[in-house]
């Protein structure tokens, strides 16, 4: 988990979608790109308490309404904030996809890092990882998936989905943010 300070290029991602799979136990997000159609993205236990525990401190940490509040106060205020993206529909407009030829299968990566950058208001949320549907020689230790731009109130809506689909696959990751776990939150509906 890093926050990068260096320029990487990425697929422009512009709806995400995460599901879970029993069977290998990953979520399995379907990342929506501009250009390259749609890239199934496995993601581990390991990495998702990873990301869950770094989107929160980053949200905590960027949080200019937080940092204004006694120290004792900047859960209530980051929960206050929370509920509040919750509860209002995205303002955002999702361009048009376009998707892989008909009958073409979307690419498989395995998620093996993910990348955080802030740019202004907006949050940066990278996927690097390895394509699974080619041969180990052509495939590089880590290259770009795909990448959200995010104002605050949606990447609180991504985190809140990213949370409730490791509940729902009851992985036990409840616990990466207390202004996020608390009674009232958890009950909100979260974006799919």
């Amino acid at each position: 988990m890093t926050e990068n300070t260096t320029t990487t290029t990425y697929p422009v991602v512009t709806r995400l979608d995460v599901g879970f799979d029993m069977v290998e136990d990953r979520l399995i997000a379907h990342l929506h790109t501009v250009a390259d159609g749609t890239r199934v993205v496995l993601i581990t236990r390991r990495l998702m308490r990873l990301l869950l525990d770094h989107h929160a401190a980053l949200l905590r940490r960027t949080s200019e309404t937080a940092a204004r509040a006694p120290a004792g106060q900047r859960d209530e205020v980051l929960r206050m904030e929370h509920v509040g993206a919750l509860s209002t529909v995205s303002a955002n407009g999702v361009p048009p996809v376009t998707n892989a030829a008909a009958g073409t299968p979307p690419a498989v990566w395995l998620a093996r890092e993910v990348q955080f950058r802030v740019e202004g208001a907006a949050i940066i949320i990278g996927f690097m990882g390895q394509r699974r549907d080619t041969g180990a020689e052509k495939r590089p230790v880590n290259e770009p998936i795909g990448a959200m731009t995010l104002n605050r109130a949606d990447a609180h809506r991504i985190l809140a989905m990213l949370a409730k689909r490791s509940k729902d696959a009851d992985w036990g990751l409840e616990h990466h943010a207390p202004w996020l776990t608390e009674a009232g939150v958890e009950g909100q509906q979260a974006i799919n």
